[in-house]
């Protein structure tokens, strides 16, 4: 057998080896390039931690953070591989050093020249406690002495870097000859992205005998796979349903350390001194409470804890840090999109369904396949617009009116998108467009010449532009031309308090609209009375946000279980506010719900229209 084969098989047999021993030690570290720089590349195993990782590797943790997204948030993991980058490392103090990690306990070998003194500095404690627990020091230190250091008693040791690695939710998987990614992504049930994204890409390709990380399942969950691979999902979730309380976490800003009259989410009413941004919070959970209450008596069993997350970074961190976080079923919060980015990273990490309630960039579901975001975006509300208008208005002098404007074209692009699809359905050609850069009762004229009924649909949110067009169009409804309009735009008009309601009502104006709450619902004053007997006040926004928001998610929970994720949208429900229908934006990314009302103004009141 020639030299290059042998090579060969010793690479694969240590790879397999490696990848099949977690607790074998990693002498010799991997070394690998890319575009970025040089990484060793050490492989995580039980009782490591973060902090002894660094100090083996003479690199500091913030060097490894940086180099590993994510480790913060979710803790590191056994099995796990971390990159190291060699430009950050003290190449002196690791070429010297004989560091190896056993538990909570380094173990290190003494070099040459090396003191007392310098180890106690390295490590951040004192000559008196390293000699507490190597008392063969006794007779002085001699090289190739093997010495363990308590590093949890450092001065510098940071809790969160202290944390033990815990079970990995991934495991190995050594290449088998004629395997390939499309069936490793059908053997483990997961995409073909996916397997590429957890294994940096696999820039060369699927080779023979190397070890690659892969999705394992989660233990928690592992009876309810079984079942449904044997039954229908119907079933599986019923039995699943049955064996255990489902673990809910919500995240909430009630500013705790702020508030000394705060003393129980329970209270009444609100009490007086109370610190005014806690009111969100603690009307989001009072309407929460109700819902799972609700949810209670139809045979929902769940553990509910509730986080103060005081609106601080410092203050989630130690929250993600505590060990049981990995075990709940579900994330509700928190409100800030840094903070729901963080925790978002870890709740990825454990497969844990993450509701984000309120208006939040899409951003924030990109590369989180297991976040929902509740609030429609801005591309939901265009689409919809565009739908809307085509359906409804397709047979009356509908036309597109673009300002022309550079930094509105993308959402004319994409309403123009859907409005022409939809009217390709139905066998009309593409939708008329008008550009008028400046608004002018001339120009408009140009556009309305027949004593006839137009819809106008636009998406621009200048105000100035959107007043000026409405007061010309107004005037030539007043001029008894004959001519009459239904203009069509997004939700943020609703805010433009320079526009005259009668202009709204005269022109028929429709608005899209994230919320939609009909006071003469039954269902809706059937929570007022509720939240009304419980609190002693009537409900605000946020409250109703809790209770609608808590009920669909727990609800689904409650009905799927673990698979809560894959019948997301079975049920295109709507709330006491809210319409749900929610669409996952990408392969490996999360869901956002694109349920947007319409509305018009008619006797000064809104009157919903689809």
């Amino acid at each position: 057998m020639g030299v290059n084969n042998i090579t060969r098989l010793i690479v694969a047999l240590a790879v397999i080896l490696v990848s099949a021993l977690s607790s074998y030690a990693q002498e010799v570290p991997e070394l690998v390039k890319d575009e970025t720089g040089s990484y060793y590349i050490h492989l995580v195993e039980k009782g490591q931690t973060l902090y002894a990782i660094s100090k083996k590797y003479a690199v500091s943790l913030e060097a490894i953070s940086t180099a590993n997204p994510g480790i913060s948030a979710a803790g590191i993991k056994i099995g796990q591989t971390l990159r190291i980058p060699v430009s950050e490392m003290d190449k002196r103090e690791f070429k010297k050093s004989e560091v190896e990690i056993e538990g909570d306990t380094i173990l290190h070998t003494v070099v040459k020249k090396e003191t007392l003194y310098s180890i106690s500095k390295k490590y951040s404690l004192s000559i008196q406690e390293i000699a507490e627990i190597n008392p063969q020091i006794s007779t002085g230190l001699q090289p190739g002495m093997q010495l363990k250091i308590p590093y949890a008693q450092s001065d510098d040791a940071d809790p969160l870097n202290m944390k033990v690695a815990r079970e990995d939710s991934l495991q190995f998987h050594v290449v088998q000859p004629k395997e390939t990614l499309y069936s490793l992504s059908k053997l483990y049930s997961v995409s073909i992205d996916t397997l590429q994204i957890l294994n940096n890409g696999l820039p060369e390709g699927l080779k023979v005998g190397a070890a690659i990380r892969v999705p394992k399942q989660n233990p928690k969950y592992e009876l309810a796979v079984q079942q449904e691979a044997s039954l229908q999902d119907s079933l599986s979730e019923e039995m699943y349903k049955q064996s255990q309380a489902y673990k809910i976490a919500y995240f909430l800003p009630f500013y705790g350390s702020k508030n000394d009259t705060l003393d129980s989410l329970d209270v009444r009413a609100h009490p007086s001194g109370i610190y005014r941004n806690s009111t969100i919070a603690l009307d989001f959970y009072r309407g929460s409470k109700l819902a799972i209450d609700s949810l209670a008596k139809q045979g929902l069993w769940a553990e509910v804890s509730v986080f103060d997350t005081e609106n601080i970074t410092d203050t989630v961190r130690s929250i993600m840090a505590k060990d049981s976080m990995h075990t709940y079923d579900l994330f509700i919060g928190p409100l800030y999109r840094s903070h729901f980015e963080y925790i978002g990273d870890f709740a990825k990490q454990f497969d844990i369904p993450i509701v984000s309630p309120v208006k939040v960039s899409s951003r924030v579901l990109l590369d989180r396949p297991t976040a929902i975001k509740i609030h429609p975006g801005k591309p939901a509300h265009l689409i919809a617009l565009a739908q809307f208008a085509v359906n409804e208005f397709g047979d009356s002098n509908l036309f597109f009116l673009n300002t022309a404007r550079f930094n509105e074209q993308d959402d004319a692009k994409l309403f123009l998108k859907y409005a022409n699809r939809e009217l390709a359905t139905l066998g009309k050609d593409s939708i008329q467009e008008v550009d008028i850069y400046t608004i002018s009762g001339k120009r408009i004229l140009q556009v309305v010449q027949d004593s006839t009924h137009y819809t106008i649909a636009m998406i621009s949110e200048n105000q100035a532009y959107v007043s000026e067009l409405l007061t010309i169009l107004n005037d030539v409804y007043l001029s008894k031309r004959g001519i009459t309009f239904t203009v069509i735009g997004p939700e943020k008009w609703a805010e433009f308090d320079n526009i005259e309601t009668s202009y709204r009502m005269n022109l028929d104006v429709h608005v899209s609209a994230t919320d939609f709450t009909d006071y003469n619902s039954e269902a809706v004053n059937t929570f007022i009375r509720s939240f009304r007997n419980r609190y002693g006040s009537d409900p605000e926004e946020f409250a109703i946000i809790g209770f609608e928001v808590s009920y669909k998610m727990l609800s689904t929970l409650h009905q799927h279980g673990p698979f809560m994720l894959k019948h997301l949208n079975d049920h295109k429900a709507e709330g006491l506010s809210k319409k749900y229908n929610f669409i996952r934006v990408g392969a490996e990314s999360g869901f956002e719900n694109g349920g947007v009302y319409i509305y018009r103004i008619e006797n000064y009141k809104r009157i919903r229209v689809n």
